[in-house]
């Protein structure tokens, strides 16, 4: 018995054709719009991601409990690890945003600035530094530092001076209140010591006032001004200056307020009488 072939119609072989192209072509389409959506197509055999490596070092957490000792001339800091976090190598201190100086995590957890100035406000930061400098969020504090004694002012600059004249003797005229300017001039590189001020006197080259906490003093003799018989007279004098008021001025503790005593004395010469005057004065920085 003979078996025959049968025969595929040739329409039925283009129909399929056709519909395998289309399929294809709506499976492309179908991969464009996802592309066009900007979403990846997916895929049944995408992982997920693995748990974290335990061998990555943890950032320590941020510094608890801090707190401040504030001086007018220093400042302390202290605080408090957070064991929350990762270990901690060492800390690092900033002040108004800059880093000022570091301390080791075994240290204890304190820090001195000792370059700080009375009567202003600081804003310090503290922040734990753990394994491949791993940095925590930094700990802040807002600091204002108390006024300092005035015995550790400068006294420098030119001083607005007013003159009141208590008692006279002696004379046939006196000079009376007056005002002028005194020009200060210390006679060290920094902080408080002893001065040369200027101008006090006429044609004087100036007067060394010695200092002894917040009072210096001077004296000597010198012409100032007083004349018998139409010539000047040479007298003594004694001056003592106190500093009632300082403040930070420049970056620098200065005295801004200054009291006084002012007293000379002329001997009887030439026909003249002794005569002599008691002063007081008051004086305020006005310029460096």
């Amino acid at each position: 018995m003979s078996s025959r072939l049968r025969r595929v119609p040739v329409a039925a072989i283009v129909t399929a054709v056709v519909v395998v192209l289309v399929l294809v072509a709506f499976g492309v389409a179908l991969v464009r719009d996802a592309g066009d959506d900007g979403a990846a197509p997916t895929s049944p055999f995408a992982t997920s991601p693995g748990p974290p490596d335990p061998l990555a070092p943890i950032p320590p957490a941020a510094p608890v409990a801090l707190e401040a000792r504030a001086a007018p001339f220093a400042v302390e800091l202290r605080w408090s690890p957070d064991p929350s976090g990762g270990p901690i190598e060492r800390y690092i201190v900033y002040r108004n945003g800059r880093e000022i100086g570091s301390v080791d995590g075994d240290d204890p957890r304190r820090f001195v600035d000792g370059s700080t100035l009375p009567r202003l406000r600081y804003v310090y930061a503290v922040a734990a530094i753990g394994g491949d400098d791993l940095a925590s969020e930094a700990t802040e504090l807002r600091v204002t530092t108390p006024s300092g004694p005035v015995a550790a002012a400068r006294l420098e600059g030119t001083f607005a001076v007013k003159i009141d004249e208590r008692a006279t003797f002696g004379y046939r005229t006196s000079g009376g209140d007056a005002s002028g300017g005194w020009t200060f001039t210390p006679r060290c590189d920094e902080g408080a010591c002893d001065v040369k001020v200027a101008r006090i006197f006429r044609r004087a080259r100036g007067v060394v006032m010695d200092r002894r906490a917040a009072t210096y003093r001077a004296r000597g003799t010198g012409q100032l001004g007083v004349k018998c018989a139409g010539s000047p007279s040479t007298s003594t004098y004694r001056i003592e200056l106190r500093v009632v008021k300082a403040n930070t001025v420049e970056g620098v503790w200065r005295a801004v307020r200054i009291d006084g005593t002012f007293v000379h004395r002329e001997a009887a010469q030439r026909g003249c009488v002794a005569g002599g005057a008691d002063l007081a004065f008051t004086g305020k920085l006005v310029a460096l």
